[in-house]
């Protein structure tokens, strides 16, 4: 509940705030010079821009206060709780007089550990925290959640510099997340926005959980069902083989409203699946585009792309190229006259990519670029893309043809990461 404005004008004129609660206090821009806050609870209080100078916050909660602009210089905060306060470059703690803080609430994570500040340190411990954020997460933290959610907030508030900088397990089943915001981001919004989706995910993958192990009873029933049956046994596995009961999943940006389906869940955490591109440099162009179009894949964690533009300086290229050529997952082959006309595009690059098709280590997709009399070709046999091996030249609208061929690779990776 938040302070009354009568509370908040006592505290004004007597400066005698000594063990009173003023939580969520709007307290910006205001005059408590020398006021005597000892074990005031200050929590979400807003104290933005305030005069603090000389005020004795001795073992006070400041606990998500805003003390951006705030002047603490001669203010005393030994003992004071500063768990998740959100502060900046502009907030004054210079000359602030600081034994030790406590990071946690309930006196945990004493800082430092152990001794005391000296003069001056007290300042400098956070100068390092300016432009962080932390999450504290207490008993359990569903990691598939935050995940989700970190990437969602990433994506909806264009916060492509968001970034995670340190995860540390403090005992007892707390955690805490340090995550560094662009520089002028409004930390406090962000906090409050990653938290609800937080919650709103792991309540969605609460939900989807109860119903895996609802499938799992089931499965094991059929097991018992049949287990006289050798027969019947065989049946229920082929039939469940591919069922996985694996809580880990791929993490990407799921609706709000919408709990993660079961063909989510079956995505492996470990890695996405590989994707070479293999063309004639004279298509540079119509590749660059297809590699944009893939982004959406890459950046949902499905797919990795490589193509020899992705080799760094010093390596060696060939070697590389049949690096990546031997261990992808899917390779693209990229069609066109200069493709079919090209030694290391055809007789090396192709050739090895139908082999490893054959053995069934890769899956081999012909992307029809440019007119080209391709029919009876090696690969002929296999289903090309744009829909009906249509070139994508030959579309009217080309972002709708690497559009389609988008969708169609999207559905090879779903159907390779569910074995």
């Amino acid at each position: 509940m938040a302070t009354s404005e009568n509370n908040i004008l006592e505290l004004l004129s007597s400066k005698d705030g000594r063990g009173k609660s003023f939580v969520k206090a709007n307290l910006k821009g205001r005059d408590l010079s020398n006021a005597l806050l000892n074990e005031a609870d200050l929590t979400e209080a807003d104290l933005g821009d305030a005069d603090m100078t000389g005020a004795n916050l001795t073992d006070a909660n400041l606990t998500r206060a805003q003390v951006i602009g705030a002047d603490f210089t001669g203010a005393t905060l030994t003992g004071a709780c500063i768990e998740n306060w959100n502060l900046s470059h502009t907030t004054k703690l210079e000359r602030a007089r600081c034994q030790y803080i406590y990071l946690l609430k309930g006196r945990k994570e004493r800082r430092p550990n152990s001794g005391d500040f000296n003069d001056g340190e007290f300042g400098k411990f956070f100068q390092k925290s300016f432009g962080a954020i932390d999450f504290i997460f207490r008993g359990s933290i569903d990691w598939d959640a935050f995940v989700r959610a970190f990437r969602k907030v990433k994506v909806e508030c264009g916060a492509d510099d968001l970034t995670v900088q340190g995860i540390e397990d403090k005992g007892d089943g707390t955690f805490v997340i340090r995550v560094k915001a662009p520089e002028g981001a409004d930390k406090e919004q962000l906090h409050r926005e990653l938290n609800a989706a937080y919650r709103a995910q792991a309540s969605l993958n609460e939900q989807l959980y109860c119903r895996l192990l609802k499938d799992k009873d089931e499965v094991i029933s059929d097991l018992r069902r049949y287990n006289t049956d050798m027969h019947g046994i065989i049946r229920s596995l082929i039939r469940n083989q591919n069922r996985d009961f694996s809580w880990q999943v791929e993490v990407e940006e799921l609706k709000a409203d919408e709990p993660p389906s079961e063909n989510d869940l079956m995505r492996k955490l470990v890695k996405p699946v590989k994707l070479f591109l293999s063309y004639s440099h004279k298509d540079e162009e119509l590749c660059g585009q297809m590699v944009s179009h893939l982004s959406s894949l890459e950046r949902q964690g499905w797919v990795k792309v490589w193509r020899d533009r992705s080799i760094e300086a010093g390596e060696e290229w060939e070697r590389e190229i049949d690096e990546q050529l031997n261990t992808a997952d899917i390779i693209t082959l990229l069609i066109s006259s200069d493709y079919i006309a090209s030694y290391h595009c055809h007789d090396i690059e192709m050739n090895r990519a139908l082999q490893r098709h054959a053995a069934g280590d890769a899956c081999v997709i012909p992307i029809i670029l440019r007119e080209v009399d391709w029919r009876g070709m090696p690969f002929s046999k296999l289903q090309a893309l744009p829909k009906d091996g249509r070139p994508v030249r030959a579309w009217e609208d080309i972002d709708k043809a690497f559009t389609d061929i988008a969708q169609g690779i999207r559905v090879v990776i779903e159907r390779l990461s569910q074995g």
